[in-house]
Formats: C-alpha cells, sequence, structure tokens
C-alpha cells in the first residue's frame, strides 16, 4: 500500500478513536471526522463509503489480530489446568486493547470486543464440527459463556479507577472456569 494512502488512513482512524472517546458511532459526521484528520470529505469518500464501513475494518483488523487465540481456546487445549489458558487469552486481550486507550468504556470499544470473540467462537465450533464433534450445542454455550465472562471481566478491569494485579483477575477467572467440563464436553 502507498505510503500517502498509508498516512491518510492513520489520519482517518486517529480521528475516529479519538471522535468516538465522546460519542456514539452513529453520531460521527463524516465532516467532523474529516475536520479533526484534516482531509477533506472526498478523500474521505475515496477509502470509506461511510462512518459504519470505517467501523467495520477496524474491527475487521481487530478480529484478525485476535484470531491467533483460536490455538489457545481449541477443545484440544480445554484441560490446560496449569493457567496458560487464562493467561494467553487476557495478555492477547490486553495488548491488543492498548492501542485503543481512551476508548475501552465506549459501546463501540465492547462491540469490537464481542465481535472478535464471537468470531473466534465461530472459527472453534467449526473446527470442532470437521473433527466430529458431537456436543456442539453444549460446546457453543460453554465457549460463549466462557468469552463473554473473559470479555465483561476483561472490560471491568481495563475501564477500573486504580487496576488490580492482572495476575488477581487471571488467577480468578482460572477459579471459575471448569476446564474439567468442558474437556469432557469437548469430546
Amino acid at each position: 500500500m502507498d505510503r500517502r494512502i498509508k498516512k491518510t488512513r492513520r489520519a482517518i482512524f486517529k480521528a475516529f478513536l479519538t471522535m468516538v472517546k465522546d460519542k456514539p458511532v452513529n453520531k460521527i459526521s463524516v465532516s467532523e471526522l474529516t475536520e479533526l484528520a484534516d482531509i477533506n470529505r472526498k478523500t474521505f469518500y475515496l477509502h470509506f463509503s461511510d462512518i459504519f464501513e470505517l467501523e467495520e475494518l477496524i474491527i475487521k483488523k481487530f478480529t484478525e489480530k485476535t484470531e491467533d487465540l483460536k490455538e489457545y481456546f481449541s477443545v484440544s487445549n480445554l484441560s490446560m489446568s496449569d493457567g496458560k489458558f487464562v493467561d494467553v487469552i487476557f495478555d492477547k486481550l490486553n495488548s491488543v486493547s492498548s492501542k485503543f486507550k481512551g476508548v475501552t468504556h465506549t459501546e463501540f470499544f465492547h462491540n469490537l470486543l464481542r465481535e472478535a470473540l464471537e468470531n473466534l467462537r465461530r472459527k472453534l465450533i467449526e473446527e470442532y464440527v470437521e473433527r466430529g464433534g458431537k456436543n456442539i450445542r453444549k460446546l457453543s454455550y460453554s465457549y460463549t459463556f466462557i468469552s463473554s465472562g473473559i470479555t465483561e471481566l476483561f472490560l471491568d478491569w481495563v475501564n477500573a479507577e486504580t487496576l488490580d494485579d492482572k495476575q488477581i483477575i487471571k488467577d480468578l477467572l482460572n477459579d471459575l472456569i471448569d476446564f474439567e467440563y468442558l474437556s469432557q464436553i469437548a469430546i
């Protein structure tokens, strides 16, 4: 990709993330965004058809960055009892989320995180079905429960005024998730 295109997109992304701190995505206008990004409207429309296409691209990029979690969330790794499962997921979310400082409290970020984990859940269920798994519904519900729990706890932790030690949160998650049950239904 051309350097000028990268620079323009970076300015658009930065302006979007700045604006989403204070208002919902559906209230952001192209005019406001282009003014903040210091580009003209035509330039914006060369890259995106509207604000929602921009939002979709940001979600897609975030989702791609979390897809490597699949190997840790896979059926074969559910029996990990050494805490690595939660450590890897939590650390990855923390690492990727660091690029979204200041917006982790927003509806946009919550949707971003949920979409990434939902995409991950779908891919894991597909993998399980391909391997001949039989308890699809139970496993799907379990993944939904775990990813929702991890997401909400992570968001609470990230948005807290004073952050508890990360290890306290990881230990809590390890205590709450019944890995033995999950490995039994994943057969």
